[in-house]
C-alpha cells in the first residue's frame, strides 16, 4: 500500500486569537518530497511564501486522527483516491496511508483536496476539468474549530514534489462566553444583507482557479437543484446548546464583498435574537471575518410583547425564520372586548368546521350573505375592524395559543396580564383570584359545528385548577374576543 508522509506547519487567520493557539483538524499547507512522499517546509518558510492557508496571526493548525484527503485520477465525477491518517495526538507531522482508489497524474500534475468528502468531486468536463464543492446549508458545529468537514482546501503538484493547499471557502467567526452570553443557544443562522443572495451552495470552478492560491472563481458560483440557499444553519449534531468557545460558519468564497449580514440565534425555548451589521465583509478565499462576542441578546418568543404601529399584542408562537432572514410569528391582540358570536337575525348558512386554520375560517364567515348587515356577527366584525391581517382564530388554533401561554396556571395568567400591562390600549384577561369556583373565562373562536347551530369557544376555567379545552355554545352568549395576526419582523 502506498504511503504519503505529511508534515504540517500551517497558519489560519483567527482574529483576536493568541499566536500560540492550536486548532486541530483544519486548514493545511503542505509540500512533499520525492515521488509520493510529501513533506512540509518550516513555518518561517511558509510565511515568507505567503501561502493562502497561512494568514495573519500565526495560529498553528495540526493534523488530527482520522483526517482524510483525496488525490484525483482525472475521471468524470471522481471523488478521488482516499488517504487517511492515524494519530495518537494532534501533530504537525502525519503519515497518510492509502485506503481506497488509485490516484494518477493528470496532464503531468497531481491534484489533491482536503477533506475527503462526498461534497467535493472532480469533473473532467470534456477536457475543461472543474472542481465541484458543495458548502452545506446545515453545518455541524465544532467548538474552537471550523464546522465539521467544511474547511475545504485544494493542492496541486506540478512535478509530483510540491503541494500547497489553498482555501476554497471563507469563514465567519463568533464567540460565546459564559459571563456575557446566554448559555442555551442551540442554533445560529447566517444571512447576507442583500435579500435573496446565497450564503451557501455549490462552487463550480475550473481546475486552474481551484488549485491556485490567487485563483478567481469563474462560471456559476452558486448552483441550482436546491443547493442554493440564502442562509447557513450552524448547530450541534445532537441539537444540544453551544458551550463557551469560538464557532465558525463556512461559506463559498467570492470576489465581491457582502454588503452587510444578519445572524439569528435560537435558544432552547425556541425564542430568537438577531444581530445585524451593515458593514462590508470580505469573504474571499481563506478569509475569516469575526463578528465578536455574542452578548446581551434580546430573545423574542411566546409570551413576549409585540408592538409595531397599530399592531399590538403578545406573541403566541415562536418566530419562524424565513428565507430572507425576516421572522414570522402569530400575535394575539392586546385589546379585547366582550361580544356575542352572532345575533338572532343572522343566518350563517355555510358550514364552517375549519378548526386549525383561523384565516381560512374567518374568510368563510366574511363570505356569509348577511356578513355586511350591521350587528349580525359582532365577534368576527370586531377582528375585521382591527385592520388588515387580523382574524378571529379557529378553535384548535386558539386552544394551542392559550396553552402556549400557560393560561391554565396562575403563573401563566399573571405573566400574560403583566405583559399586557406594558402595552398601551390593552385589556386584561382578569386575575386568577377573580375566578372563584364556578366562574369561567371564555374566548370565542371562528369555528362552528357542522350544523352551524353551535359555536366553539376555548379556555374554560373552573375552580382552583385551570382546564383548557374547546367547547360549544349558542351564538348569543357574551364571551371575550381576542383577535390574531401573523406578523413579520
Amino acid at each position: 500500500m502506498k504511503r504519503i508522509i505529511l508534515l504540517i506547519s500551517a497558519a489560519i487567520a483567527i482574529f483576536s486569537c493568541n499566536k500560540d493557539e492550536l486548532i486541530s483538524n483544519r486548514g493545511k499547507s503542505v509540500v512533499n518530497g520525492p515521488a509520493m512522499v510529501i513533506r512540509a517546509h518550516s513555518p518561517e518558510e511558509e510565511l515568507n511564501q505567503e501561502l493562502r492557508s497561512v494568514l495573519s496571526d500565526g495560529t498553528k493548525v495540526l493534523w488530527e486522527n482520522g483526517d482524510k484527503l483525496s488525490l484525483y485520477d482525472g475521471g468524470e465525477l471522481s471523488r478521488g483516491a482516499e488517504y487517511s491518517t492515524s494519530l495518537a495526538t494532534p501533530s504537525q507531522t502525519a503519515d497518510f496511508s492509502q485506503v481506497s482508489g488509485t490516484p494518477a497524474a493528470i496532464d503531468g500534475k497531481y491534484y489533491a483536496c482536503y477533506p475527503k468528502s462526498d461534497n467535493v468531486y472532480w469533473r473532467s468536463n470534456s477536457g475543461n476539468p472543474k472542481l465541484s464543492v458543495i458548502f452545506p446549508t446545515v453545518q455541524h458545529a465544532v467548538v474552537n474549530s471550523f464546522a465539521e468537514g467544511t474547511n475545504y482546501m485544494a493542492a496541486v503538484s506540478d512535478n509530483g514534489v510540491d503541494f500547497h493547499f489553498n482555501h476554497l471557502g471563507a469563514y465567519l467567526r463568533f464567540d460565546i462566553v459564559n459571563e456575557t452570553s446566554p448559555s442555551d443557544i442551540v442554533s445560529a443562522y447566517l444571512f447576507r444583507a442583500e435579500s435573496g443572495e446565497s450564503a451557501s451552495g455549490r462552487l463550480m470552478c475550473t481546475v486552474t482557479n481551484a488549485f491556485k492560491k490567487d485563483g478567481v472563481y469563474d462560471g456559476d458560483n452558486y448552483d441550482h437543484s436546491g443547493l442554493k440557499k440564502s442562509y447557513v444553519h450552524l448547530k450541534n449534531s445532537d441539537d444540544s446548546a453551544f458551550v463557551p468557545g469560538k464557532y465558525y460558519i463556512s461559506v463559498p468564497a467570492q470576489s465581491d464583498p457582502w454588503n452587510g449580514l444578519k445572524m439569528i440565534f435560537v435558544n432552547e425555548s425556541g425564542k430568537v435574537a438577531s444581530i445585524v451589521s451593515n458593514n462590508s465583509f470580505d469573504f474571499s478565499r481563506g478569509k475569516i471575518q469575526p463578528v465578536g462576542t455574542v452578548r446581551n441578546l434580546s430573545f423574542k418568543g411566546i409570551g413576549d410583547p409585540y408592538e409595531n404601529g397599530s399592531d399590538k399584542g403578545v406573541l403566541v408562537t415562536n418566530p419562524e425564520i424565513l428565507g430572507d432572514g425576516s421572522l414570522s410569528a402569530v400575535i394575539i391582540s392586546a385589546a379585547a372586548e366582550t361580544k356575542i358570536w352572532a345575533s338572532a337575525s343572522a343566518a350563517p348558512t355555510s358550514t364552517n368546521t375549519k378548526s386549525d386554520n383561523g384565516e381560512a375560517s374567518f374568510e368563510i364567515i366574511k363570505g356569509y350573505s348577511d356578513w355586511n348587515n350591521d350587528g349580525y356577527y359582532p365577534a368576527a366584525r370586531y377582528c375585521a375592524d382591527m385592520g388588515e391581517g387580523w382574524y378571529l382564530p379557529a378553535s384548535n388554533e386558539l386552544l394551542s395559543y392559550v396553552r402556549n401561554l400557560s393560561l391554565g396556571s396562575e403563573a401563566g395568567v399573571n405573566a400574560f396580564n403583566n405583559t399586557l400591562s406594558g402595552i398601551d390600549g390593552s385589556s386584561p384577561l382578569g386575575t386568577w383570584a377573580d375566578w372563584s369556583a364556578g366562574n369561567k373565562i371564555r374566548l370565542w373562536s371562528s369555528t362552528t359545528n357542522s350544523a352551524v347551530t353551535n359555536f366553539y369557544f376555548a379556555f374554560y376555567k373552573s375552580g382552583s385548577t385551570g382546564n383548557l379545552d374547546k367547547y360549544q355554545q349558542t351564538r348569543e352568549k357574551n364571551y371575550q374576543v381576542r383577535c390574531c395576526k401573523k406578523v413579520t419582523f
